[in-house]
């Protein structure tokens, strides 16, 4: 069993220091963009297990997708700007023979499953026009997959 805090849009938000000893005793460290080059810099003690890819918002020479292996679960990390449905993320899961989508950009936590696909807005940790601020707990165990978010408040 593995777990991962996953967040994304940060927007160079403060992370609360609560959420750092989350994260400090989580697995992996999940982030889909917008506030890259902060986040990096604030968790650079994390390395080893942290894995972030850019945004629309982060004007620096990174990866837009990355995949990662936990367990017996592919999740594909992106920031979800270039997906116009989610079709889109969808197809480019099935093209990277992955299990799971983790993805943001428009600030709003959702889970849903598609075509075989498990899609999770991991929602923002900076703003929301729902109030999904906060992060996603993701428990994985073996190909089972639990996310529980978890707000600021």
């Amino acid at each position: 069993m593995k777990t991962i805090f996953a967040f994304s849009d940060s927007h160079n938000a403060a992370i609360p220091e609560r959420y750092l000893a989350i994260m400090g005793e989580s697995d992996f460290i999940f982030f889909t963009g917008d506030g890259l080059l902060d986040v990096e810099c604030r968790l650079f003690e994390y390395k080893p297990k942290l894995h972030a890819v850019k945004g629309n918002c982060d004007g620096v020479n990174a990866e837009e997708e990355e995949v990662v292996q936990v367990e017996d679960v592919r999740f594909l990390l992106t920031h979800g700007h270039r997906a116009h449905t989610p079709l889109d993320l969808i197809y480019r899961a099935k093209e990277l023979n992955c299990d799971c989508v983790l993805y943001g950009h428009s600030h709003v936590f959702s889970d849903e499953s598609e075509g075989g696909v498990r899609l999770i807005n991991i929602g923002s940790l900076s703003r929301s026009p729902t109030g999904d601020v906060g992060y996603t707990y993701i428990v994985v165990n073996g190909k089972n997959i639990f996310a529980k978010f978890v707000n600021l408040a």
